[in-house]
């Protein structure tokens, strides 16, 4: 491990975080509304939450401008606390989505959350187009372990992740398992020259944690499209690293994770897959990212169908 960027990747994300203080951003966009609740799981503070929340019940924000962003980051609001605010935000927008592979990712979320079936058909559709983008393929993988999306979502990754804009920085972490060394020659430039901090939070925040990698083992392929594997498939980890086995026979789905250097462990009860997981990652060090945070407290939310 290159250690002098993964400093570079902390104190970038120490910097956006005191960058994005609620009470300092009048305007929030989607960006910045994902970067707080990227934020929240390395700083569990109400503070964050409560300042997205805040964002989904504004009657002064041009939602509709950017339909696509903000039904997304909403699902991801969702997911992290499944409240009011954020699923009825975005079931209003939903009907603004365009039939277009932008839109494929926000579509995408709403299903997770719902359980909607017609929904992830026309995601799934809209992604048959070549116009398709890497952050939206990489979900039609974990929603149907189709290697097809992996293979053209890597494609379009390139050869050099350090060119890769910020971000599909965390889509190019999980899909090709990448650590901090991998960006060493654009997070050295973070401290002189500093991209936007919504952009950085989240970044930093897939590199510089550990990684939590998860191994689904599915036999049904209904399984996967079931709460347990949406659970899995939107834990709030930004350095969660999905991948997908066959069964050599017919069974329930299985799964399998280990954070960072531990040893892998597997569920016993798929029933309890976000706990599961919570108590992988409590043992996670966030101290280098806290900065001047209070300690962190355990997240709250639910299942989110």
């Amino acid at each position: 491990m290159n250690a002098e960027a993964l400093e570079h990747a902390r104190a970038g994300f120490r910097a956006a975080a005191r960058a994005l203080d609620p009470d300092a951003v009048a305007t929030p966009t989607p960006d910045i509304v994902r970067a707080w609740l990227t934020i929240q799981t390395a700083r569990p503070q109400p503070r964050w939450l409560a300042a997205a929340v805040d964002a989904a019940q504004r009657t002064d924000l041009p939602f509709a401008d950017d339909a696509c962003a903000w039904v997304e980051v909403f699902c991801r609001g969702w997911v992290q606390q499944a409240i009011g605010p954020f699923r009825r935000a975005a079931e209003q927008l939903l009907s603004s989505l365009p039939d277009h592979p932008r839109a494929a990712a926000a579509l995408l979320g709403w299903w997770r959350i719902t359980g909607d079936r017609p929904t992830l058909e026309r995601a799934l559709s809209l992604l048959e187009s070549t116009e398709a983008d890497p952050e939206a393929l990489r979900l039609g993988w974990h929603a149907t372990a189709d290697a097809a999306f992996h293979h053209r979502a890597t494609a379009l990754l390139g050869e050099d992740p350090s060119l890769l804009p910020l971000h599909l920085w965390p889509v190019a972490a999980d899909l090709l398992d990448l650590g901090p060394d991998a960006f060493a020659r654009p997070l050295a430039t973070w401290a002189s020259s500093p991209p936007p901090p919504e952009g950085v939070a989240v970044a930093a925040a897939a590199l510089a944690l550990p990684p939590l990698r998860l191994v689904a083992a599915w036999w049904i392929p209904d399984e996967l499209r079931e709460g347990p594997m949406a659970e899995a498939a939107t834990f709030p980890w930004p350095a969660l690293r999905i991948r997908f086995e066959r069964l050599p026979h017919r069974d329930q789905i299985h799964f399998r994770a280990a954070l960072g250097d531990a040893a892998e462990e597997e569920l016993e009860d798929v029933g309890v897959v976000a706990p599961w997981l919570e108590s992988l990652v409590a043992a996670a060090d966030r101290g280098p990212l806290l900065s001047d945070a209070v300690r962190p407290t355990r997240r709250r939310g639910g299942l989110r169908r």
